[in-house]
């Protein structure tokens, strides 16, 4: 399977988001090992679907 690399760029403005709160969620994805970094400095997901199964309940 051939494997794409997505560039992406953000703004700091980027629909209201701080560039550093955008870091830390790739930083949390790639811990998780949805995200990999590449030797360049950038990030690739290598999957093709990503499937998420969760039950949030409220905190009584």
């Amino acid at each position: 399977m051939e494997q794409r690399t997505l560039i992406v760029t953000v703004q700091p403005d980027w629909r209201g988001r701080d560039v550093r709160r955008v870091q830390e969620d790739v930083t949390a994805l790639a811990d998780l090992g949805l995200l990999e970094r590449t030797d360049r400095g950038g990030v690739v997901c290598p999957f093709a679907d990503i499937h998420v199964d969760m039950d949030l309940r409220e905190v009584v």
